[in-house]
């Protein structure tokens, strides 16, 4: 399995942060796909495992999520398992061992987009999710990318109402407790990895460290 991450210049720290709670978990098969140079001349000098990608995933002030998911998609093609995790979702404690091999996805839970929460009580949240390099989810990334129905493309909202709207039932779905992956709520001793909601433009070191979950110098 392959644990990745995303991010540019503007969160070269929070990706030092981020890889530093996983070297503590001794957790070495990581990877931080640096989007700009910046970042990446910052993580090879702090040792931290990354790759220069040349992929236009942001622009500006938005990410092109589209982008991403083909990127995660082209993995999976390649039979490697993928985990990939936000920057700010802080992993206090290890949590490999609640990702088992006889699912197809384990996956973090949130309540967006708003209309399948309401059907189905939950929403696959991407910012902390694992896929298995199956058939199914092959084919499941496949709908997603090739049936978008929106020129702005979430990929929280194409996954999960392809998901939850479409043929999907043989696929093994694994979820996680908020108490286990933790958004709305504190995160405390049950938590695993802590993933706060805040919003989007906000100064991202000072709110995690408002958080306690900040071990950079």
């Amino acid at each position: 399995m392959k644990i990745i991450a995303f991010g540019n210049s503007r969160h070269k720290r929070i990706a030092h942060n981020w890889a530093l709670y996983l070297q503590r978990h001794k957790i070495e098969n990581y990877t931080i796909y640096s989007l700009d140079q910046e970042i990446y001349d910052y993580l090879c000098k702090n040792n931290i495992s990354t790759e220069l990608l040349s992929l236009n995933i942001f622009e500006g002030q938005s990410w092109d999520w589209i982008e991403r998911l083909k990127f995660i998609h082209n993995l999976l093609k390649k039979n490697i398992n993928v985990l990939h995790s936000d920057l700010d979702a802080i992993w206090l404690k290890n949590p490999l061992s609640l990702i088992e091999s006889e699912y197809d996805i384990v996956a973090s839970t949130g309540t967006f987009p708003k209309d399948v929460c309401d059907r189905v009580g939950y929403t696959l949240c991407m910012g902390w999710i694992c896929y298995k390099s199956s058939t199914i989810v092959k084919e499941l990334f496949e709908s997603v990318l090739n049936a978008k129905t929106h020129d702005n493309f979430d990929d929280q909202i194409e996954f999960n109402r392809e998901l939850f709207n479409g043929n999907w039932q043989n696929l093994k779905l694994k979820t996680l407790d908020q108490s286990i992956v933790s958004r709305a709520q504190p995160h405390d001793k049950k938590t695993y990895v802590a993933h706060p909601l805040s919003s989007k433009h906000i100064d991202r070191e000072q709110f995690l460290k408002s958080k306690n979950m900040w071990i950079l110098e």
